[in-house]
C-alpha cells in the first residue's frame, strides 16, 4: 500500500503520454486487450475450486510487517477480521465467507497495511472490495454472491476505510519516503540484473 502511488506517480514519468492500466484480471485481461480468446483461461479460473486463505489471529507477527501478506474483511462498522492473502481473496468465496466468519477471530480497530479488502453491508446486501496485485474473474465476482450488489474498486482502498468508518485504518502514504524507497528498490534489482556485453547486446 506504502507503494502503491508512488510506483504509479514513476510508471507516468516512465511513460509520458501513455495510459496506463492495472490488469487485475491477469492474464484474462491482458488476452482481452489483445483480441485472444479468453474462454479458455475463463473456463479455467471459473471451473476451479476456489482457496481460501486462513484467519489471522490478533498480534500475529505478520500485522508488524510494513508489508504484510493478508487480506482485511469488516462487516459494517462493527466488525473486522484479518485473512492470510496466500490463495484466493476472501471475496472469492462468496455468501459462504460469512458461514468462516461466524468462528472467526475479530480484530479491533488497530492500524495495520493490506494487499487486499472486502466490506459487507448485510442489511443492504452489498459487497464493496479491492486488490492491489490480480485475482482471476476479478470483475465477474458478482456471479459468486447472487442477490448481493458486488462493486469492485481495484486499488482504491480508501473506499473501504470511508465504508468501514474506523474499522479499516491503514498507516497513512508519505510520498516523499514512499518515492524514495521505490527508487532504491528498483537500483536494487538492476544492480543484481544479469548483464549483457556491448558485443553481445549489438545486431
Amino acid at each position: 500500500m506504502r507503494h502503491r502511488a508512488a510506483a504509479w506517480e514513476l510508471l507516468g514519468e516512465a511513460w509520458p503520454g501513455w495510459a496506463l492500466r492495472w490488469a487485475y484480471d491477469g492474464q484474462a485481461e491482458l488476452r482481452g486487450y489483445l483480441g485472444l480468446d479468453l474462454e479458455p483461461i475463463q473456463d479455467r479460473d471459473w471451473g476451479r475450486r476456489v482457496l481460501p486463505g486462513p484467519f489471522v489471529e490478533p498480534g500475529d507477527e505478520e500485522l508488524a510487517h510494513a508489508d504484510p501478506l493478508v487480506g482485511v474483511v469488516t462487516i459494517g462498522t462493527e466488525r473486522s477480521y484479518v485473512i492470510a492473502d496466500h490463495n484466493d481473496r476472501p471475496v472469492a468465496e462468496g455468501p459462504a465467507l460469512l458461514d468462516r466468519l461466524a468462528t472467526a477471530p475479530e480484530h479491533g480497530a488497530r492500524e495495520f497495511a493490506a494487499e487486499s479488502g472486502v466490506h459487507i453491508d448485510l442489511e443492504r446486501r452489498r459487497v464493496g472490495w479491492w486488490l492491489l496485485d490480480a485475482q482471476p474473474e476479478a470483475y465477474g465476482m458478482g456471479r459468486r454472491w447472487p442477490g448481493w450488489t458486488v462493486e469492485f474498486w481495484r486499488d482504491r482502498w480508501d473506499e473501504h476505510v470511508r465504508a468501514a468508518n474506523g474499522r479499516f485504518v491503514p498507516p497513512p502514504v508519505r510520498m516523499p519516503r514512499s518515492l524514495a524507497e521505490v527508487w532504491e528498490e528498483a537500483r536494487h534489482h538492476l544492480s543484481r540484473a544479469p548483464r549483457r556485453s556491448a558485443a553481445h547486446g549489438a545486431h
